[in-house]
């Protein structure tokens, strides 16, 4: 094998292995939420988005619960982020609507972005 080919192997293994990581993060970060520790969930997403920051999955976690810890703010903010991403995203636009509505914004959350 190339000295190339070799590089271009040893970055499509660690590349592998960071998505390996990364579903697992969402998988505890999910868990933690799920669990009502929402605090735990956030650290984990930020993680996330330490190495991903564009990570749809991470955002919109990390938006719904901030939405549940009282940080409304910073949660519209967050899913306003995610929904960029993934601007045809039904949950997107329902998670941001949910801030909007938490947020007493209703003709925003009635009317989208």
């Amino acid at each position: 094998m190339t000295d190339a080919g070799a590089r271009a192997f040893k970055r499509a293994r660690i590349k592998k292995e960071q998505k390996k990581a990364i579903d697992e993060l969402l998988t505890a970060a999910v868990a933690s939420y799920s669990g009502g520790r929402f605090a735990e969930a956030q650290f984990i997403c930020n993680q996330v988005l330490t190495f991903q920051p564009q990570n749809f999955d991470a955002l919109s976690l990390l938006g719904i619960s901030q939405i549940d810890s009282g940080d409304k703010d910073v949660a519209e903010a967050t899913l306003r982020q995610a929904l960029a991403i993934e601007p045809r995203s039904a949950e997107a636009h329902c998670n941001y609507g949910v801030a909007l509505f938490e947020l007493k914004r209703f003709d925003e959350a009635r009317g989208g972005l």
